[in-house]
């Protein structure tokens, strides 16, 4: 089970291109938000992996429930959105829409630090996590491209026009 915060621009490769990836394995996951996590359907999965959710009584309740029937939760992490002290000298964090970032940072680092494991989106991060928290496993999955991605980027090749001298160059957040 893959869980994620809310549904934004990043849970789209963090968390589906997670669920493709694993389907590649021939590993079925399913992708819910936080608010629909029910305790309950801890039994159905072998391992959840949290995407960037914050500490809360559901989350808390979730991973207690998993440690008590012996499945792992690892947490997934693309930036350095548990470390306040680093990211609030960023221009970013002045604006008005991150009032309050330090305390979502806590519960982030909360919520990282009840895993079993954190995943990772760059050699630099896990760098830094392992640092920070030498005793919790830190793993790279680096983010992808889906196969709807590549699909549309063959497309938009093979329609190209080939007359143009121009470079044209896509960039993947």
């Amino acid at each position: 089970l893959i869980v994620i915060q809310e549904e934004s621009y990043a849970s789209r490769y963090r968390a589906e291109h997670l669920k493709e990836q694993l389907l590649h394995e021939g590993i079925v996951a399913d992708v819910i938000e936080v608010v629909e996590l029910k305790g309950r359907l801890a039994r159905q999965y072998a391992w959840t992996v949290l995407y960037r959710c914050q500490d809360q009584p559901k989350i808390r309740y979730w991973i207690r429930e998993a440690h008590r029937i012996g499945h792992k939760v690892w947490y997934a992490v693309d930036d350095l959105v548990f470390d306040y002290e680093t990211v609030r000298r960023l221009d970013f964090a002045q604006t008005r829409e991150y009032r309050g970032f330090e305390k979502v940072c806590t519960k982030i680092q909360t919520c990282m630090n009840a895993c079993d494991g954190v995943l990772v989106s760059t050699e630099a991060l896990k760098r830094e996590l392992q640092q920070r928290n030498g005793h919790i496993p830190v793993t790279v999955q680096r983010n992808v491209a889906s196969y709807e991605m590549i699909a549309l980027s063959q497309e938009a090749y093979q329609e190209k026009n080939r007359q143009k001298e121009e470079v044209v160059l896509g960039y993947f957040s």
